[in-house]
């Protein structure tokens, strides 16, 4: 049995100004500064919605609660790392 949440690929945030459902991107990394510097690239002008996660356990709880569009992911993180998160 999985016991891994699952995503509500329904729930989708809107785009400013336009109508259309923003994309999201979920960055996984442990280092606060990586994930600064990507949320400052896909600020919301780039109509994506950045949420972020510093470990790998807690990208696969935010994933599967918020269903995002693309996952930027950190190989070598302590604890879970990279490969055994994708898994």
């Amino acid at each position: 049995m999985n016991s891994a949440p699952r995503c509500d690929p329904g729930a989708t945030a809107a785009h400013p100004g336009a109508g259309e459902p923003m994309r999201r991107i979920l960055v996984i990394d442990d280092s606060a500064l990586i994930r600064r510097v990507v949320e400052m690239a896909l600020d919301s002008e780039t109509g994506w919605r950045v949420q972020t996660a510093e470990s790998g356990a807690d990208g696969v709880e935010l994933a599967g609660r918020e269903c995002p569009d693309a996952i930027l992911l950190d190989v070598e993180m302590p604890g879970l790392g990279g490969p055994a998160t994708l898994h």
